[in-house]
């Protein structure tokens, strides 16, 4: 991480990243049931954040950039009682996962006991899959999305502030999500991937409260309210390997209470509850 200062208000940040890792997976199935996977991956994020004033009310901005990388060789052999032999099923993939974000939050403080926060993230991911030997390559698909998140938080004493917040959130599948098709994971066959899948979209609002009890002890309790369309669920799971589908419409209302304690002797306690009501309000199904 390396950051540099541009004067009293301004400041840079940049955060590049590599790393490599090398997983082989037995699965109970014979065909592609051994997974031998190389990953790269890397990228960098970058940041501007200002501090200053509007009208006299303090003011922070944050403009950032985000970029990452995955750079994926997959083979795969069929595995013959442990063994893994070569046969004409074997994938050997080239596979990519990429995105470029440009974000932008600002706080304000209007008064002293309130703080305003808005911000906005445009993002842009691609993935693709390409095949090495005779199979078909799986394609390629790139997502685009503009999320937003807004909130208010007020201080009602020192200790203890109130807040309510909005944001929108944006999940594309991952690259072991795309390989299989439902029809194959069934059945067998030939295998075309599953690159059509779509990115799950969600709104969420929350409304919380954090307190401040005593020197020692602190406590929170949100309720949250959480719609999400073409939520990415398990379509066909066979033999180790797993396809995916995209859900219509889906809704998760909840709330969440924590308590924290500091003990003597530099020990913390806490405590925690969570109730989700989770419910698929919009029927799917998939021929199996």
């Amino acid at each position: 991480v390396v950051t540099q200062r541009l004067s009293a208000s301004d400041s840079v940040t940049l955060s590049p990243y590599y790393g490599d890792r090398h997983t082989i997976q037995y699965l109970s199935s014979g065909v592609n049931g051994v997974v031998n996977l190389q990953r790269d991956f890397y990228g960098m994020n970058g940041k501007w954040l200002h501090t200053g004033e509007v009208s006299n009310m303090p003011l922070n901005l944050v403009l950032g950039m985000d970029s990452n990388q995955n750079q994926d060789h997959r083979l795969t052999f069929t595995n013959s009682g442990g063994q893994p032999l070569v046969a004409q099923t074997d994938q050997d993939y080239s596979m990519e996962a990429r995105n470029l974000d440009v974000y932008l939050q600002g706080e304000l403080r209007p008064i002293e006991r309130l703080t305003l926060t808005v911000g906005a993230r445009q993002s842009n991911t691609t993935l693709n899959a390409i095949s090495n030997n005779t199979l078909p390559n799986l394609g390629s698909h790139t997502y685009h999305a503009t999320t937003g998140m807004a909130s208010a938080q007020y201080y009602v004493q020192n200790n203890t502030n109130v807040y309510i917040s909005y944001g929108s959130g944006f999940d594309t599948p991952t690259l072991n999500q795309i390989i299989y098709t439902p029809s194959y994971v069934n059945h067998g066959g030939t295998n075309s991937g599953d690159i059509g899948l779509e990115a799950a979209r969600t709104q969420q609002v929350e409304i919380g409260l954090k307190t401040e009890i005593s020197r020692t002890a602190q406590a929170s309790i949100a309720i949250f309210d959480s719609d999400t369309t073409n939520d990415i669920v398990i379509a066909a799971s066979n033999g180790g390997k797993t396809a995916y589908m995209n859900a219509p419409k889906m809704s998760r209302k909840g709330g969440e209470l924590s308590m924290q304690w500091q003990l003597p002797f530099q020990l913390q306690a806490s405590l925690a509850y969570t109730f989700l009501d989770a419910k698929v309000q919009q029927a799917y199904a998939e021929n199996i």
